[in-house]
């Protein structure tokens, strides 16, 4: 499979994406072309072989070569107006809070597998749950605001700190 990942391509074929919506869309075609390989042309004993291994080796490649293309895509924007980055942590809840403090961050809503945490300076909001993290970064006061207000009208209020 021969990928054409040049930026005049891919422009032509993802224009009006997000980095967010962009990053669900190569999930999910290279899970789907590594699981249709595996049913159609693997048997179990080659699961395990070299064959297997090179193959994987190449869908890697090919999966850094679209996302260091694709890194020219604006961030996501919320209905807020805020830019919005997410990313996966293999970290545990704990460790995660302990790096929220070290970043100056004040935790506003923790339960056992969710946390909010918020930095008034930066006007950062950033929530975990269960190795989802969303970092929301705002450009104003009142944007920022606004985005604590809905972080409050979402979570109940048993779980705030």
């Amino acid at each position: 499979m021969i990928l054409n990942t040049s930026k005049a391509a891919l422009r032509c074929k993802v224009s009006g994406l997000d980095q967010s919506t962009a990053q669900r869309a190569i999930s999910a075609l290279f899970g789907d072309l590594y699981w249709a390989r595996k049913a159609s042309k693997m048997s179990w004993q080659e699961h395990w072989g070299r064959r297997s291994r090179r193959y994987m080796a190449s869908v890697a490649r090919q999966h850094r070569r679209i996302k260091k293309a694709l890194r020219w895509l604006p961030l996501e924007v919320n209905e807020r107006g805020n830019t919005v980055e997410r990313r996966f942590s293999g970290a545990g809840i704990d460790s995660f809070d302990a790096h929220a403090a070290r970043r100056g961050m004040e935790c506003l809503v923790h339960t056992g597998y969710v946390s909010v945490w918020t930095n008034d300076v930066d006007h950062i909001v950033m929530t975990y749950a269960e190795g989802d993290v969303t970092e929301v970064r705002c450009s104003d006061v009142h944007r920022y605001l606004a985005e604590v207000r809905s972080v409050f009208d979402f979570y109940p209020v048993d779980s705030r700190v």
